[in-house]
């Protein structure tokens, strides 16, 4: 946010020297900015996630894009705090708002059903609580785990080390048998594949961040854009 707020003010006296247009730098940065977003995730995930933690490899590509559409909205929001506020530090406080609450409406720690209006919006209007079900169930879903085994119980295993009395949890053979146990206590955790929906709302929450910045850059910029050249005075 604070990088951002910098470049803003060295645009706009660039735009006011006629250097370029508003339009021209938008173009220039969202070209730059996707690639770079998917390039950012394999650094993110190829070493901490897949060589030391141990996430499902043949999932990569699919979590990736999950994964770097997430970034792109957080990205978007920075840019437009970034620009809403003269002083950068408002800004930042803003994007980390933004942030926690991204983690306090995710479904993860607070149920959705349990957020009052017109709080729980902000499970809607956020990236996490769309990324994080895509995650879990990307990652969860081809995998098998050990200590339990497949059988014609009516949840479909069983954990033979676990007895009855046990208080200890059987979450499951396969991966979506694991991941509806866990959806039993995190609601927003479940087996159903949402992938291609969640993708497009975090995207779609990318560009509605995205078109506010647009329009406010435009609008910030408009008074300090070099005046037209004057006609050359007749002979």
């Amino acid at each position: 946010v604070y990088m951002y707020n910098m470049e803003y003010f060295a645009i706009k006296s660039e735009i006011k020297d006629g250097m370029y247009s508003p339009g021209a730098y938008l173009v220039a940065n969202t070209i730059l900015q996707v690639p770079l977003m998917f390039i950012l995730g394999i650094g993110a995930l190829a070493v901490g996630a897949y060589g030391i933690a141990g996430y499902y490899g043949p999932n990569f590509g699919e979590f990736l894009v999950v994964y770097t559409a997430t970034l792109w909205a957080f990205e978007c929001m920075a840019q437009f705090f970034s620009i809403m506020f003269a002083n950068p530090l408002l800004g930042m406080l803003n994007f980390m708002n933004m942030w926690f609450s991204s983690f306090l409406f995710a479904g993860v720690m607070v149920p959705e059903e349990d957020v009052i209006w017109p709080f729980r919006a902000f499970t809607y209007m956020l990236p996490l609580r769309w990324a994080l079900t895509s995650m879990a169930l990307v990652d969860f879903r081809d995998t098998t785990f050990g200590g339990a085994v497949p059988n014609d119980s009516p949840k479909g295993f069983s954990c033979p080390e676990i007895s009855d009395s046990s208080r200890a949890t059987c979450y499951g053979y396969a991966g979506v048998d694991v991941l509806e146990t866990i959806g039993e206590t995190y609601k927003s955790i479940t087996s159903k594949n949402t992938v291609a929906r969640d993708v497009a709302i975090i995207v779609l929450i990318a560009l509605v961040f995205k078109l506010q910045y647009i329009a406010l850059l435009f609008i910030k910029t408009k008074a300090s854009r070099a005046p037209s050249s004057a006609k050359s005075a007749r002979a």
